[in-house]
């Protein structure tokens, strides 16, 4: 039995929406649990490679915390 791509290492459960696998297997990042299609994370580290950057990096997503931090808001909102 094969596994569905974002069962593997559970990333369905900690992705929250915004990491997934694709069907092809590749990791993506969406700034937006409503945003359609991801970016693939191997070709934001390969940009980064082009423009000189070496590992390790810390790749930082202002947009997912901008989006949770709007999701909490409306949350808060509703049970004040």
């Amino acid at each position: 039995m094969q596994e569905q791509p974002n069962s593997f290492d559970r990333v369905d459960a900690w992705g929250c929406g915004y990491f997934y696998v694709d069907s092809d297997g590749a990791m993506r990042v969406r700034a937006s649990k409503d945003s359609v299609e991801g970016v693939r994370l191997d070709a934001i580290v390969q940009e980064l490679g082009e423009l000189g950057m070496t590992d390790p990096l810390l790749l930082r997503f202002p947009q997912i915390l901008a989006d949770r931090r709007h999701s909490l808001n409306e949350v808060f909102a509703v049970a004040i």
